[in-house]
């Protein structure tokens, strides 16, 4: 450390769990130039943040639990929320103009006895932080890697848009295109849980990750436009199952916090088949909140992530309620249409 400079340089350097002998994460190089006067006042604020040969071994347990997951319980202030909000760390932080270079991530899938590698990550971001705060340059967003032997690269775009309250705030994109992906291969690694499961789906369209240094909320987005074909969701009880030949969903999903804002949705020609009596469980496929012991039960439930939806289209559905004894259906609507 550069006391004059507020230069931070570190070497090599491994992080492992107890009694571990592969590295949680490693690095060759990481460099930061430090703000003085946010120091002073407790505040963890870098003006850059360069990191090389960044190489992170992630491990999906049979619990379908990560392996760094004692680590994110040691730094919330609840140990019963299902995703690290960054807010809930003891101390404010930001880092700006982050820069990875020449990395890689393994990913170890246990439970589906997979291993994932991202290779060659060139990785730029202009700003990651838990309170509002704006330096004086912001790098360009970038992202390229090869991730299990295909190489992908993501594209930058950035201006200045105006606010609701007419102030103009510097907004910068990095969006890709997917096409055809498997929704049930990648549901499972969802960082928070949701009381049903994806059995079939394939998704295309576009996800756009939004960087906006100077909003007080919704810093960093993931924004998505998709159109999906053939999903099937039934819950862990099989109470409901839902089948939807064809839907759309165009929103944003906050990464830090697990807040989702759904700006439509529509569903075409949907079928919902419910047990007798389970119509309740429909309804709570929505929410968040999982009891995962005894023991957190009896605690006080935690926040779960907020879902906000402003449009909701349901176009020549069917819904049928169903006797699971017999298989007989008891009740039939058809050609279900709402908002």
């Amino acid at each position: 450390f550069n006391p004059f400079s507020f230069g931070l340089d570190i070497g090599k350097t491994s992080l492992f769990k107890p009694e571990s002998t592969i590295s949680l994460l490693s690095f060759t190089s990481l460099k930061a130039k430090l703000k003085p006067i946010s120091l002073l006042r407790g505040d963890f604020v870098t003006e850059t943040l360069d990191i090389d040969n960044l190489v992170v071994n992630v491990v999906r347990e049979e619990s379908t639990e990560y392996n760094f997951h004692p680590i994110i319980q040691s730094l919330r202030k609840s140990e019963h929320s299902d995703i690290m909000d960054f807010s809930e760390l003891p101390f404010l932080f930001s880092l700006n103009n982050i820069s990875v270079s020449d990395s890689r991530v393994n990913f170890k899938d246990l439970p589906n006895s997979t291993i994932h590698i991202v290779s060659d990550i060139q990785l730029q971001l202009p700003n990651i932080s838990n309170f509002p705060y704006r330096t004086g340059r912001y790098i360009q967003p970038r992202f390229s890697a090869i991730i299990n032997g295909s190489p992908i690269e993501l594209t930058s775009q950035s201006g200045l848009v105006t606010d609701g309250d007419g102030s103009n705030q510097q907004k910068t994109n990095l969006s890709c295109e997917i096409n055809d992906i498997d929704l049930s291969l990648y549901f499972g690694y969802l960082p928070t849980h949701l009381p049903f499961k994806i059995t079939e789906g394939k998704a295309g369209g576009m996800v756009q990750l939004t960087f906006s240094p100077d909003a007080t909320e919704k810093k960093f987005l993931a924004e998505f436009s998709l159109d999906v074909s053939d999903l099937k969701l039934s819950d862990e009880n099989d109470s409901y199952h839902l089948d939807i030949p064809t839907s759309k969903f165009e929103g944003g999903v906050q990464p830090f916090t697990g807040d989702t804002y759904l700006h439509q949705v529509s569903l075409i020609d949907s079928k919902v088949r419910v047990k007798k009596g389970k119509l309740l469980e429909l309804s709570r496929m929505l929410s968040a909140q999982k009891v995962k012991d005894e023991r957190d039960a009896l605690l006080p439930a935690p926040m779960p992530p907020r879902l906000v939806i402003d449009l909701l289209v349901a176009d020549g559905g069917t819904y049928t309620s169903y006797d699971p004894e017999s298989g007989k259906d008891i009740d039939t609507w058809e050609s279900v249409q709402f908002s």
